[in-house]
């Protein structure tokens, strides 16, 4: 859904997006779409791809004390034209594949993305099917605070997700708990597209 919100309103020059779909079945209907610059499907290639976006969101950290920015888009009305840095989003289909090849080094860069990029218009989005503590660990939690859950079979997967029971008395089919920086989550309903829909705007 988030991805077919995004092809819709914005142009390729508007916003750039890398995916990581480790399971191939998800995301990987978005290849040849120009707004899409990455996909990765392998997680030891995952894993370099997030070390090179930790080292251009510094880049783009330098590069924006030079010319006395505090924002992206301060950034680019100060470069009058002569470069535009687009907001950059990363979106993590499966967690678990990535953590359990490079654990504390995949920890490393979310937490760095997460805590710095913003500013610099480098957004994450990562999803999980095993919301294990060694996967969606403390650190992570505490820079990743805006969360979601759908329907999770334990009282105990809700906790991890949210810091909070409910996920497990969710219906399914796009009923979801959603807690924005923190707060105490609310329910959502996120509406189901189909493979045709996904096609028929990947190929227009």
């Amino acid at each position: 859904v988030l991805m077919m919100s995004l092809l819709s309103r914005f142009t390729p020059d508007e916003i750039e997006i890398m995916l990581v779909d480790t399971k191939r079945v998800e995301l990987t209907q978005y290849d040849g779409v120009p707004h899409v610059i990455n996909i990765s499907t392998d997680p030891a290639h995952a894993v370099d791809m997030f070390g090179a976006m930790v080292e251009h969101m510094e880049r783009r950290y330098r590069v924006a004390e030079e010319v006395g920015a505090r924002s992206l888009p301060e950034l680019n009305e100060k470069l009058n034209g002569e470069f535009f840095y687009p907001p950059v989003l990363i979106i993590v289909d499966e967690l678990a594949d990535l953590m359990m090849t490079a654990k504390e080094e995949m920890q490393d860069h979310i937490v760095r993305i997460a805590q710095k990029a913003r500013a610099m218009g480098i957004h994450l989005i990562v999803a999980t099917q095993s919301p294990r503590r060694e996967i969606v660990t403390g650190i992570l939690k505490s820079n990743l605070p805006s969360r979601m859950a759908f329907a999770t079979t334990s009282a105990l997967d809700s906790r991890i997700i949210l810091d909070a029971m409910g996920a497990e008395k969710l219906l399914g089919l796009g009923d979801a708990l959603f807690s924005e920086q923190g707060k105490p989550a609310y329910r959502v309903q996120v509406p189901f597209v189909t493979s045709a829909e996904i096609k028929s705007v990947v190929e227009h």
